[in-house]
């Protein structure tokens, strides 16, 4: 919001209007002299009062005038100005719905249809188990305000495992006392099997000083480890308590620092579920974009051996299992081929929001007969899932999975069969 001001520049107009629907993300649309209006945290059928600066589409939420009688209170006191959270005030029904609808959107798009009513697995609230944290050289340490940098300061997130939580507070006090931090930079806190792990990006290398203060902090905490990155460099630990170890699928796996992983258990379990479900019984299975192995772990033990490829080499040196061979390789430009794919009983693919599109038009060329898609953006899913079906392959299961609670964005996991011809 902040940089639609400097961008129109200017005093606001300010004016209501009447609040129609909602659109794909969860916010307020209202018409307004010819023009579709964005209105963060409206409902249908509730009438506010926004400032607008310029021609902005999305205008700022000044007061509520009328509310809708199915408001459901928000469950965190920072809702309204926190940018982690933007659907605290949608009732449940609503809620469901639009996640649902974000995926069914996402496929009428290409011609598609789910092919049975999408079933959605949540996470709870206080499963989260990774935050990133942005802080200032004010002190202040939160999220970042919606549509801006500005940070606007926590003391308590609902979706955040408590021992995450707990953090919050002496690592705000801990960071005012680093001469590096004075520039800002951004925290990363995970919990782990036995605890919690904090990595601070710093803009510049912090002096002695500044990493005697932070392996303080980890004693104290009884942090699993603490690791500090620098710019864009591999995070580098300054104190380790033990082992940083997350068990995956029954697997204990030895974690990079601030390594990707599924948000919470939950939705990492529901993928995992729906992969060896979908994928029963496939004994030669390639896992593509693996990362730690979250899908490809969870059907060694029912009898598969493994390929693995992934672009990251310290990811691929986590996933480690007799039956699963990792390989590096960039996906997005080196691609696996359908001649690299014969007598592969099943592929699964876990790609980035960017999609698979290289990769998908290579299975699409294949004759492999089953494959797993989980994704993490409705849209790229779509258009790859259209490739798929136009190459000879059929969408024969889809479910969603909310682990992002409260925000816009859902996952997915689907399941296709190759057609016979």
């Amino acid at each position: 919001m902040r940089r639609q001001r400097r961008k129109a520049g200017g005093k606001p107009e300010t004016f209501e209007v009447e609040v129609r629907e909602l659109g794909f993300l969860g916010d307020g649309t209202a018409d307004h002299q010819g023009r579709r209006l964005i209105v963060p945290l409206a409902m249908p059928g509730e009438t506010w009062r926004v400032r607008r600066w310029g021609h902005a589409n999305t205008v700022e939420p000044v007061a509520c005038l009328q509310a809708s009688p199915d408001r459901r209170e928000p469950v965190c006191p920072h809702f309204g100005t926190c940018g982690g959270c933007a659907l605290q005030h949608l009732p449940e029904s609503i809620y469901d719905a639009l996640k649902i609808r974000r995926i069914e959107g996402a496929l009428a798009a290409h011609g598609l249809t789910a092919p049975a009513p999408i079933t959605l697995r949540k996470s709870r609230l206080g499963s989260r188990r990774r935050l990133r944290l942005g802080f200032g050289g004010d002190g202040r340490l939160g999220f970042r305000r919606r549509a801006g940098r500005e940070i606007v300061e926590i003391t308590s997130c609902p979706i955040a495992r408590p021992d995450l939580v707990a953090l919050i507070e002496p690592l705000r006090r801990t960071l005012r006392r680093l001469a590096a931090a004075r520039r800002g930079g951004e925290v990363t806190l995970t919990a782990l099997d036995a605890g919690p792990e904090v990595v601070v990006h710093l803009p510049i290398d912090p002096e002695r000083a500044d990493r005697e203060a932070l392996a303080a902090f980890a004693e104290a905490r009884h942090l699993v480890r603490l690791a500090i990155s620098v710019g864009e460099a591999t995070p580098e630990p300054v104190a380790a308590r033990e082992a940083a170890i997350l068990t995956i699928a029954g697997h204990r796996v030895s974690l990079p620092p601030a390594a990707f992983l599924q948000a919470t258990r939950e939705g990492e379990a529901a993928l995992q579920a729906f992969t060896a479900c979908h994928l029963a019984g496939a004994r030669k299975v390639v896992d593509l974009f693996s990362g730690l192995g979250t899908l490809g772990l969870a059907l060694v033990d029912h009898g598969a051996t493994v390929r693995a490829f992934d672009a990251s080499p310290a990811l691929l040196a986590a996933c480690r299992h007799p039956h699963l061979e990792a390989s590096r390789r960039d996906l997005f430009a080196n691609p696996l081929q359908p001649d690299e794919l014969r007598a592969t009983d099943a592929v699964v693919l876990d790609p980035p929001r960017a999609g698979a599109l290289a990769q998908v038009e290579a299975l699409a060329s294949s004759a492999v007969p089953r494959l797993v898609y989980a994704a993490c953006e409705p849209a790229t899913f779509a258009r790859d899932a259209a490739v798929l079906v136009a190459g000879g392959y059929r969408l024969t299961a889809l479910e969603a999975v909310d682990q992002f609670l409260f925000a816009p964005e859902i996952e997915l996991a689907a399941g296709f069969v190759r057609v016979a011809t």
